[in-house]
């Protein structure tokens, strides 16, 4: 029995003096002391101007021209919170403060250094018109986010206006139009549309495609069957948005490929303009003339948009 407790004892001491537990009691006792001391000198330390943050070390990367104003009001908001570079919570409030900024679509990054804090934004771009008529449009980013107008000098505006695609919606009614900027359009079709607007955009110049168009509504989890017209009226039948092909519908970058191999052998899409004859489907990845299916109020919805 005493040979039982000694055997005992022994390894209690072995498990003691361990190596791994000296460890684990010694990093155990520095975690202690250094909140210990922080918790003294926290407030004298997140006082020290050496560490404060201001305008000057607060690094964000460079926004577009109409968001310069809006960052740089953020920034000088940030600096006079009397934030410390030594503050442990500076880096997810850094990160929390940005993303309730409804003109940022993402906080990508927030880190920080002695020299001060980095912030790496992804900010909201417009990538399409939505057309309220055929000469009143309002700029919407890629998750259909109605973009503040009043940000835009006229310029800027004009540009944008000549160079990003639109999007034109039938039975678009009151409610569609009632936007509020930084908020989501009020109709499913505008995110859906907005995919394949961004997906053609490097080609729409090159192609003559000015417009996406959507007649109908789309069905739950589901893409609307979405046309694509150039200027002056020519009919893609696109189908369903990037990323949302039913099956046996051709992916978007074989539509497209098919449809620039299309237009090197035949010419621009400007000139099948067919008004009430035939239409170019696009959706099985190879180019066909079909007859229109239109609605009842195709025809003055198409004089609508190219009138």
């Amino acid at each position: 029995m005493p040979r039982k407790k000694s055997r005992e004892h022994t390894t209690v001491w072995t498990i003691l003096l361990h190596p791994a537990v000296w460890f684990v009691a010694a990093t155990v006792m520095l975690i202690y002391l250094a909140t210990s001391q922080w918790n003294q000198h926290r407030d004298s330390l997140l006082d020290n101007n050496e560490y404060a943050i201001n305008s000057s070390n607060i690094k964000i990367n460079p926004p577009p021209s109409w968001f310069q104003r809006p960052a740089q009001i953020a920034v000088d908001d940030l600096s006079k919170s009397k934030s410390s570079l030594l503050d442990p919570q500076i880096v997810p409030e850094t990160h929390q403060y940005f993303s309730g900024l409804p003109w940022i679509r993402n906080v990508n990054q927030v880190s920080k250094s002695k020299q001060g804090i980095k912030i790496d934004l992804q900010y909201r771009t417009p990538v399409a018109f939505v057309d309220l008529d055929r000469h009143t449009g309002i700029p919407v980013d890629l998750d259909g986010t109605v973009f503040d107008r009043s940000l835009l000098n006229e310029t800027e505006f004009s540009i944008l206006r000549q160079k990003l695609m639109r999007i034109s919606l039938r039975q678009l009614g009151k409610q569609g139009r009632e936007t509020v900027p930084w908020q989501p359009w009020p109709d499913s079709r505008i995110p859906i549309a907005t995919r394949l607007c961004q997906f053609l955009e490097p080609a729409s110049q090159d192609l003559e495609l000015l417009r996406v168009v959507s007649y109908d509504l789309p069905a739950q989890n589901s893409s609307p069957r979405l046309q694509v017209w150039t200027a002056n009226g020519t009919v893609v039948i696109w189908g369903s948005a990037p990323g949302m092909e039913l099956p046996g519908e051709a992916p978007a970058h074989v539509k497209l490929n098919a449809l620039r191999e299309f237009v090197s052998h035949n010419g621009p899409l400007t000139k099948f303009e067919q008004k009430n004859t035939l239409d170019i489907d696009i959706t099985t990845g190879k180019v066909v003339f079909v007859k229109p299916s239109r609605f009842a109020d195709a025809e003055k919805f198409r004089t609508t948009l190219l009138k």
